[in-house]
């Protein structure tokens, strides 16, 4: 499959690590790591809301970026312990996760996810819109649930701003799993196929401009095969993007991943050449 849009790998470091130094130290292995992977993927980190200013400040690199777990869909006022989309975005946010599965099983609806995307569009962040079933049925119902909590979550964008959303398909059955009995590239592959045309459903044309990314036990083992054969323009690994090491194996499988597709697509190219010759003769 011909890819377009360069892959982005997001890593969601959830509530790690424990202070500010371990946090430095983990951001600038993650930035070494991913220099010489620059040209080839879109990294950013999103750590605790608290060490989202400090490693904004770190100047010995800016190819990763950093962005917000989560924000506030209020935006001032007396609401203690609240953080505001554009309070992340002075902080330094590039992004913002929105609706993340565990965010959801603490009471978060779609309606308060589509509220949240408004803010961080507006605030010109990217919002990271998760989406995901907790289960699958022989029945398909669980492709109406993807199909409803897109279709409410991106309820207050419009065409125009479609381009600051992407959709991490992240179903909650395969977090935590390892790589062998989480989802195949074959499954992974119809269900980006899925999204696609629903995204294209709702906003036409402009639908082809949201990146679609998956989390669920991405590891350096399978991220190879899950970025060529899955229709997917990236990742949001959890817990594997926490050490350097294992990170840069995400990396390194989606690097690998698209010079097989580039020579795929030149083969398929020279062919079509051929064909389109020896049909004028």
């Amino acid at each position: 499959m011909k890819k377009t849009l360069k892959p982005l790998i997001i890593g969601n470091w959830k509530l790690t690590p424990n202070t500010l130094d371990e946090a430095k130290k983990r951001y600038l292995e993650t930035a070494k790591a991913h220099a010489k992977y620059k040209s080839t993927v879109d990294v950013v980190v999103c750590p605790p809301a608290s060490f989202i200013a400090p490693l904004s400040l770190l100047k010995k690199s800016k190819t990763v970026s950093v962005g917000a777990q989560n924000v506030s869909f209020w935006t001032t006022g007396s609401k203690t312990g609240e953080i505001s989309a554009s309070q992340v975005r002075s902080c330094g946010a590039t992004c913002s996760i929105v609706g993340h599965s565990e965010r959801r099983a603490l009471g978060e609806t779609d309606e308060v996810v589509a509220e949240k995307v408004a803010e961080v569009v507006k605030c010109g962040m990217t919002a990271v819109v998760c989406i995901g079933e907790t289960e699958r049925d022989e029945e398909g119902a669980y492709l109406e649930v993807i199909k409803a909590q897109i279709k409410k979550g991106l309820a207050r964008i419009s065409k125009q701003e479609i381009h600051r959303v992407v959709i991490a398909y992240e179903p909650v059955w395969a977090i935590g799993r390892t790589d062998n009995v989480a989802i195949t590239s074959h499954d992974l592959h119809q269900m980006a196929i899925f999204i696609h045309k629903y995204l294209k459903e709702i906003f036409g044309m402009a639908g082809d401009l949201i990146r679609i990314i998956y989390g669920g036990s991405v590891t350096p083992e399978n991220a190879f095969d899950l970025y060529q054969n899955g229709g997917v323009s990236g990742f949001l690994p959890g817990r594997s993007s926490w050490d350097a090491k294992t990170f840069e194996g995400i990396f390194s499988g989606v690097s690998l991943a698209l010079k097989e597709i580039k020579k795929a697509t030149k083969i398929q190219s020279r062919q079509n050449t051929k064909t389109k010759v020896h049909k004028r003769k």
